[in-house]
C-alpha cells in the first residue's frame, strides 16, 4: 500500500480559549470511523465553552481512557502555545502501520495509510461583535466541520480494504479491546508560527514608533 490517503478540513476561525476542546472534537469524530471494532457504544459529549454536541466512543471497557487521556495530554500541551497569541496552526492526525524491515531484525518500517489536516486560526476577540456572536459562530463553524469529517471518512472508505492483514504487520493500537488503529498526532507548525506572529508584531511595533 503505496499511497497515503489525504483529508484535509476547512478552516477552523476560533479564539484561544476554545481550541483545545474543538480539536477534541473533531479528532474524536474521526476516530469514531477508524476502529475495528463493529459493536463500538456511543455516547454524546459536550464542548461545554462552545455548546456543541459530538459523539464520542464510550468508555464501557476502561481501555479506551489510555486513547482519550493520551489525546488530551498531546492536545493540552500543544495548544497552551497559542494562548493570548494570534496565528495560524494546524494538526495532522496520521493512521500508520509497522511491518519489520528483515527476519529478526528490531527495527521496524513505519507506513502512513492516512492523514487528516485540521488546519486552524486564533483571533482576536475584536473579530467578533460580542462573546455571544462569537460562540453562536463558533458553534456553527464547528458543526459544519464535524459533518464535513463524517462525510469523508464514510465517503472515502476504499483504501481500507488494501491494508495488509494484523497477522503481517503492526495495525492497531495495542491493550485496547476496540482496536483503534495506530496513530500519530503531528504538529508541524506550533510554536513556530506562535514565533513568527511574534516577531511580526516586534517589527511593526519598530516601524510605527
Amino acid at each position: 500500500m503505496a499511497n497515503t490517503k489525504q483529508f484535509e478540513l476547512p478552516i477552523l476561525e476560533l479564539q484561544d480559549k476554545e481550541l483545545s476542546q474543538a480539536m477534541q472534537a473533531i479528532i474524536n469524530t474521526i476516530f469514531l470511523y477508524r476502529v475495528k471494532g463493529s459493536k463500538i457504544k456511543l455516547v454524546d459529549s459536550t464542548c461545554p465553552a462552545i455548546d456543541v454536541t459530538f459523539l464520542k466512543m464510550a468508555n464501557e471497557q476502561g481501555d479506551l481512557s489510555k486513547l482519550h487521556d493520551r489525546i488530551d495530554k498531546e492536545l493540552h500541551d500543544y495548544c497552551k502555545s497559542f494562548q493570548r497569541k494570534p496565528g495560524r496552526g494546524r494538526i495532522e492526525l496520521t493512521f500508520y502501520y509497522e511491518r519489520k524491515r528483515r527476519m529478526f531484525a528490531l527495527t521496524t518500517e513505519r507506513t502512513v495509510w492516512e492523514r487528516w489536516t485540521i488546519p486552524f486560526e486564533i483571533l482576536p476577540a475584536s473579530k467578533w461583535r460580542s462573546y455571544d456572536q462569537y460562540r453562536k459562530q463558533l458553534a456553527q463553524d464547528l458543526t459544519s466541520v464535524l459533518s464535513t469529517t463524517s462525510e469523508m471518512a464514510l465517503e472515502t472508505t476504499e483504501h481500507l480494504n488494501d491494508l495488509p492483514k494484523p497477522e503481517t504487520v503492526s495495525l492497531y493500537v495495542p491493550d485496547i479491546v476496540e482496536e483503534p488503529f495506530l496513530y500519530e498526532l503531528v504538529f508541524p507548525e506550533g510554536q513556530e508560527a506562535v514565533r513568527n506572529w511574534d516577531v511580526l508584531k516586534k517589527l511593526v511595533r519598530v516601524v510605527t514608533q
